[in-house]
């Protein structure tokens, strides 16, 4: 997801299911778990949301979730 909020979204850190925030320019770019997603509107909303862009993970951001780091440690 993208959002752009009137303050800084930093209070998503603290959201279970949401993943690797990263804030720029009054925007914030995760990932969030769709069981927890209720959980990061509500707290995404109390920053004031200006615009918000969402899209479902490809198929290679879930295997690499799911599995990225024993494929790594193979040898």
């Amino acid at each position: 997801m993208i959002a752009e909020t009137e303050r800084p979204a930093t209070g998503l850190v603290d959201v279970v299911g949401v993943r690797e925030p990263a804030f720029t320019n009054g925007h914030v770019t995760f990932d969030v778990d769709s069981h927890h997603l209720d959980e990061a509107m509500r707290q995404l909303s109390v920053f004031g949301i200006r615009s918000l862009v969402a899209h479902p993970p490809t198929l290679e951001e879930l295997f690499l979730r799911e599995y990225g780091d024993e494929v790594e440690a193979a040898p």
